[in-house]
């Protein structure tokens, strides 16, 4: 038992050194052939913002997001090409979210309207969870090995992870508090519709592609300082 107890990567560094965000992700793709991934962030050390990340048809990526600041900051942990800067505009309200992307120099560019189901069976469990259990290192951990065990054979979840290190070593653990299906999905991006919803291919946006059903994930990120 010592043995076993003497391989788990246990945590280094206290929760006071440790950088919080808190909020919603949904990530989906429509079959005018681009994947996107909008963040809702309610607590972040930037306060609260909203971004979106999009996956071109043609594999270019490219990041919406209000400064300059906050694209260095999401450039720490993902793969990007260009930065928009612009105001992501994120409404959320009963099954519907509304998101709509207004570039700083220009007329907007992008409205979309998503549509939710309930609660998934794993988002119902664990929204039951206590944050002191969801909201730790520890929760990532096991969030990370579950994931190793259901990659097996199967290469939709390859490309998940909960755990990672940004491009600076920093380590920095993904803690799921929640999930639920999006169902539907209207409007247009770059003045085109985006056709119907379908499943995610990878995005190339490193640390980790979302996973490959569309869903809106909430979840708590915790970053070493």
């Amino acid at each position: 038992m010592r043995e076993l107890a003497s391989r788990i990567p246990l945590p280094r560094h206290r929760a006071a050194d440790l950088e919080r965000y808190r909020g919603r992700l949904a990530s989906f793709a429509t079959t005018s052939g681009e994947r996107f991934v909008a963040s809702c962030w309610d607590e972040s050390p930037f306060g609260s913002w909203c971004g979106l990340l999009v996956a071109e048809a043609d594999g270019c990526r490219t990041l919406y997001v209000e400064s300059q600041i906050l694209a260095d900051d999401v450039r720490l942990l993902h793969d990007i090409d260009n930065v928009v800067l612009a105001d992501v505009r994120i409404a959320r309200a009963g099954q519907e979210w509304a998101v709509e992307v207004v570039p700083v120099d220009g007329p907007p560019l992008s409205r979309l309207t998503l549509t939710l189901d309930s609660p998934t069976r794993r988002g119902a469990v664990i929204s039951r969870l206590p944050s002191s259990v969801t909201e730790t290192r520890g929760f990532a951990w096991f969030t990370e090995i579950m994931l190793r065990v259901l990659s097996l054979g199967v290469p939709s979840f390859r490309a998940v992870h909960a755990v990672g290190r940004l491009r600076d070593g920093r380590r920095e653990h993904h803690c799921a508090r929640g999930e639920r299906v999006i169902t539907a999905v209207s409007g247009t991006y770059t003045g085109r519709p985006l056709g119907n919803l379908t499943d995610l291919t990878a995005c190339g946006f490193g640390f980790s592609d979302p996973p490959r059903h569309p869903a809106v994930g909430e979840m708590t990120a915790l970053r070493q300082r």
